[in-house]
């Protein structure tokens, strides 16, 4: 379950005007009990010099390898920018622990010109075998 919403609030970070969103999350038993759950205010701006199309399809993956369902994809997906700052509160099996997330330095930099070259040691395989697979 999950509940995504704007706060209306603008916070500055880093010298970047971020927009305030509130995320909760959270597990549901069949009996309707919570587990897990989450209560986050993320700060996010859309202040940054990056390659928005592809940051989207990358978080997007991020949150489908960690098996968030389809609607809470969808409902980050709504949300722009990156996260600058977040404040979380979990609370699991009888205690709650305060979490924060905050990005210290934003450079802008330009990537080696090497870094998406394939290595030399790479072949092409038409298929993978079971060793391939195994590592």
């Amino acid at each position: 379950m999950r509940v995504v919403k704007e706060l209306g609030e603008t916070n500055d970070v880093l010298g970047h005007k971020c927009k305030g969103y509130l995320v909760e999350t959270w597990v549901e038993s069949a009996e309707g009990e919570r587990f897990n759950e989450r209560v986050e205010k993320v700060w996010m701006t859309t202040g940054l010099s990056i390659d928005w199309d592809a940051y989207e399809k990358i978080s997007e993956y991020g949150m489908r390898l960690q098996n968030y369902d389809d609607a809470l994809v969808d409902a980050f997906a709504a949300v722009a920018g990156y996260p600058m700052m977040i404040d979380a509160d979990v609370f699991m099996k009888g205690f709650s622990v305060k979490e924060t997330e905050n990005v210290l330095e934003v450079i802008e930099t330009k990537p080696d010109t090497d870094v998406y070259s394939l290595p030399a040691y790479f072949k092409k395989k038409e298929q993978l075998s079971m060793a391939d697979l195994r590592g």
